[in-house]
């Protein structure tokens, strides 16, 4: 079991109205990008793309298991860099738990219903 800090910084987030403008997938994949419903985990927000896009590849290396389903969405201001959809909220938190130990970052969980 995880310590009641680390539960909390992986709990998820409701997220009911993103929807994004621009989405990227991760490198070789050849379908557009979509924000479906399900668990998500979120890496980071950045104002500029090519943070987000850095970000992406980062995590892309050191997550080799999330790299297809890292996603770069973007809307007006913001480029966040997520992961999903996962099929449950448990499996959300271990993939999060996964990006903790290798990339020293606390991601969140969000959930798009």
């Amino acid at each position: 079991d995880e310590p009641p800090a680390v539960a909390a910084a992986v709990e998820a987030v409701p997220v009911s109205a993103v929807v994004p403008v621009v989405a990227t997938a991760s490198e070789g994949s050849s379908a557009p990008a979509v924000a479906t419903r399900g668990f998500w985990i979120q890496l980071g927000a950045y104002r500029d793309s090519r943070g987000a896009q850095q970000m992406q590849q980062q995590a892309s290396d050191a997550v080799e298991d999330l790299a297809p389903m890292l996603t770069v969405f973007a809307d007006r201001t913001v480029h966040r860099v997520q992961a999903g959809p996962f099929a449950s909220r448990d499996e959300a938190q271990r993939a999060a738990a996964r990006v903790r130990e290798r990339m020293l970052l606390t991601p969140m969980v969000i959930e798009r219903r």
